[in-house]
């Protein structure tokens, strides 16, 4: 009977330090399941909180970037180089006026309208723009911008372009600045 109840004793023993064994293992592996689950919790929101840091702080640099684009828009030195450029180009062989219907917001220095018609040899007739709106034109020619829709949309095709690898922005925003600059029908002009 002793030899039973001792090998009765072992078994249990032996059952017990399975189980204990069995359950240590079992908790160790709920303890990394557990850490596991945890660790990808945690990076799930710092990953999200990150990505939303991110994107406001775009929002805030595209907000910056776009008005920085108005306000070299509606610089009257950009609309000097906007005439210049259009004089250096269009039509130089005819007598006819170049007409500029001048924004609101465009004060030209009459010193500086003098300069460029010396140097272009051609004159300017400047009037009011009914709107926002500036049109440089003669003949079937003429080129009209905006400010603040120019503005928006270098700013679209600078943040398109940005994506490709090595964007050039300065040529992104160049390129988009003449996209603005359109030939149209004299009678789309104001």
């Amino acid at each position: 009977m002793e030899e039973t109840a001792r090998k009765i004793a072992r078994r249990i023993v032996d059952d017990a330090g399975r189980e204990v064994d069995a359950r240590y293992e079992q908790a160790r592996l709920d303890g990394y399941r557990d850490g596991i689950a945890l660790f990808v919790d945690v990076l799930i929101g710092e990953t999200t909180q990150l990505s939303q840091t991110y994107a406001a702080q775009l929002a805030r640099e595209r907000d910056a970037i776009a008005r920085d684009v108005e306000m070299l828009f509606t610089d009257t030195e950009t609309v000097n180089a906007l005439i210049e450029e259009y004089l250096g180009v269009k039509d130089r062989e005819t007598d006819q006026p170049v007409s500029v219907h001048l924004p609101r917001w465009c004060r030209l220095d009459p010193c500086e309208v003098d300069r460029l018609q010396a140097n272009s040899g051609r004159r300017l007739a400047l009037s009011p723009s009914p709107n926002d709106r500036l049109v440089i034109g003669h003949g079937p020619f003429s080129l009209s911008f905006t400010p603040a829709a120019a503005s928006t949309q270098v700013c679209a095709r600078m943040q398109r372009g940005a994506r490709g690898p090595g964007a050039d922005i300065t040529a992104k925003m160049v390129a988009a600045l003449l996209s603005r600059a359109q030939q149209t029908e004299e009678k789309e002009s104001p």
